[in-house]
């Protein structure tokens, strides 16, 4: 696995996977069987309010997330979707100071949830 910057963030993509950067900021990472599709997006609080990682993390609660990230990993949720043109979907969240990661992470192999899973937990915020 190699490392790869998308913003505010640091995770692992899979080996010899192509990379695509669009105009709008999304990162497109294809591994041929592993896909991932990342985007990073600065967040602003409105005045008085605070946009940390928990308070970003605590907003996003209301969604219907299958698993959680709190604490020293860093925060957050992640979802499986339904099986769909032959593929699997891994729908997540990572929060940080100001700044929200969405990340799909796309497998062919039902058994690559793991990997899906693995990789979303090592996502790791590292502001430059």
């Amino acid at each position: 696995m190699a490392s790869q910057r998308v913003g505010d963030w640091l995770f692992d993509i899979p080996d010899g996977a192509t990379i695509r950067i669009d105009p709008d900021g999304s990162h497109h990472f294809d591994g041929g069987s592993r896909y991932i599709y990342a985007v990073s997006n600065n967040v602003s609080a409105p005045a008085g309010r605070r946009a940390d990682a928990a308070t970003l993390h605590r907003a996003m609660a209301k969604g219907d997330w299958s698993y959680e990230l709190k604490g020293r990993e860093g925060f957050g949720w992640a979802k499986s979707l339904p099986f769909e043109d032959a593929w699997h979907y891994l729908q997540s969240t990572r929060e940080g100071n100001c700044v929200m990661l969405s990340c799909t992470l796309s497998f062919r192999v039902e058994a690559d949830l793991e990997w899906a899973l693995n990789t979303w937990r090592r996502i790791a915020w590292s502001p430059v």
